[in-house]
């Protein structure tokens, strides 16, 4: 996947927010109350989409989850300031199924926004969130026996060529 990469990961002690060029890296614990608040506006979220002219709010409920993530070491306005296009944020937990993982994955990471505007919607920027359970793994290869077909175009008799 090409495009300049950050990870938020969801880890035993807390958030570690890293970089693709490693100039970005910190940890930020996450207690119950953050749980409750990511969890709240993925059922706000759930709310909103269903209505009808819910744009404004949907653009605060972004500017709220900015504002959150962004937190007092201004770590997206830092990444956004110095990653190349396309930005692919990954926001990844480990394999355990617990509530913090959950509130994590649940939340609508994808109406991001700030200076009025949501980051899917920023021409200077391709964001796309992504979310992950557990390491990254290489894709298995091609199975020895995998099915092969080869398909060759013919006319019936009597019918104009192809």
């Amino acid at each position: 996947m090409k495009g300049y990469h950050a990870t938020i990961t969801l880890a035993y002690h807390g958030l570690e927010f890293r970089s693709d060029d490693g100039n970005i890296r910190e940890d930020r614990p996450l207690t119950t109350s953050d749980c409750e608040l990511l969890t709240g506006w993925a059922a706000q979220h759930q709310k909103l989409a269903r209505k009808r002219r819910s744009s404004d709010a949907l653009l605060a409920l972004g500017q709220q989850i900015y504002n959150w993530l962004n937190g007092p070491t201004q770590f997206l306005r830092r990444l956004i300031d110095s990653a190349p296009t396309p930005l692919h944020l990954l926001f990844a937990t480990g394999k355990d199924d617990n509530q913090a993982a959950r509130c994590f994955l649940d939340a609508p990471w994808e109406l991001l926004a700030d200076a009025g505007q949501h980051w899917a919607l920023r021409e200077d920027t391709l964001f796309c969130p992504i979310r992950r359970i557990g390491g990254a793994l290489e894709p298995p290869g091609p199975s020895p026996s995998r099915l092969s077909l080869v398909f060759m175009a013919a006319a019936p008799r009597g019918a104009d060529n192809l």
